[in-house]
């Protein structure tokens, strides 16, 4: 039983690329959706898009998108960057958060990206005060609707964040 849950763990873990060391390519994982993010937008029923959504009920395609829910998602490349779509029960977009991107780096309009600091992205914002949410850490929305989380300590809130301190997440909303 518990080689079970091990090897199971470890097929999470290797979910989103799988790589062809002989040919030194990446493939993206059949979890991996290939469509323009621009399709996808925060209250947009999935349903409405051509979009295999998988079964709502697997444990392990849930994030927790703030201090009070989780919904299942999908991966969705777009132009070299991944995307967590997440949806509800009745496959309405709830969130869509930034996963990674391929060097180009996601860029919100304000020019925000996952690798900045803190002190980069208030040079860009201005100083503005940080909101504190459990299991999201210190956010910010940003004017075009994006917001950019940073995370501190181990429970993303344990400390304001320094001038150091990296970009958690980009993500949008509802």
């Amino acid at each position: 039983m518990l080689k079970s849950v091990f090897f199971y763990l470890f097929l999470i873990l290797l979910s989103s690329v799988s790589y062809a060391a002989e040919l030194d390519i990446v493939i993206p994982n059949p979890d991996i959706v290939v469509h323009d993010i621009n399709d996808f937008s925060i209250g947009k029923n999935l349903a409405e898009l051509d979009v295999e959504v998988p079964d709502f009920y697997l444990p392990h395609k849930s994030l927790i998108v703030d201090s009070n829910f989780s919904f299942p998602y999908i991966r969705v490349l777009s132009e070299g960057v991944v995307y967590d779509v997440c949806y509800d029960w009745n496959s309405i977009i709830r969130y869509i958060a930034v996963e990674s991107s391929d060097g180009s780096c996601f860029s919100t309009p304000e020019g925000v990206c996952l690798d900045m600091t803190y002190k980069d992205v208030m040079k860009i914002i201005g100083k503005k005060k940080l909101k504190k949410e459990r299991l999201v850490g210190y956010y910010i929305e940003l004017p075009s609707g994006w917001y950019v989380s940073f995370w501190t300590g181990k429970s993303g809130t344990d400390y304001y964040p320094k001038g150091d301190e990296t970009v958690y997440v980009i993500f949008r909303r509802k």
